[in-house]
């Protein structure tokens, strides 16, 4: 009974354990990859003013944790709201409000809030955000 107990607790689904996948500016924006490769999740931590800024501009509050994180299930090669399909990844925040992840240059990603058929009949890019001294695994 107490080795079943010790195999319950300690037994975690396997997609508990990410990695990144694009670390920006000391892990302050990453892509991380759970450890199937079958999930991806955008981060954006220790940057309260990137946040405030997308928040501002969208409604983002669904993707907000308790830690001030910002954290997006997304897909690789989803969606391109722009059409020139140059995404890396994209994902759903709420409502209509999605995100873009694409590569600018060797070291830099850029994170694009995307309002997708909201305030207009097309879609919109309503904030943006480059983030340098990336790397990519």
């Amino acid at each position: 009974m107490l080795t079943l107990l010790l195999a319950l607790l300690s037994f975690q689904p396997a997609h508990a354990d990410w990695s990144p996948i694009i670390a920006c500016e000391g892990n302050g924006m990453v892509v991380d990859a759970n450890s199937d490769g079958n999930y991806y999740q955008l981060v954006i931590r220790n940057h309260s003013d990137t946040l405030s800024y997308f928040a501002s501009k969208a409604d983002i509050g669904r993707a907000l944790n308790d830690r001030g994180e910002m954290i997006v299930s997304v897909d690789p090669g989803g969606p391109d709201f722009r059409g020139d399909r140059s995404s890396l990844y994209t994902g759903y925040i709420s409502g209509q409000t999605n995100v873009v992840v694409s590569r600018v240059d060797a070291t830099s990603v850029k994170v694009g809030i995307w309002e997708v058929g909201y305030r207009s009949t097309h879609n919109e890019e309503v904030a943006n955000w480059v983030f340098r001294g990336c790397s990519f695994r």
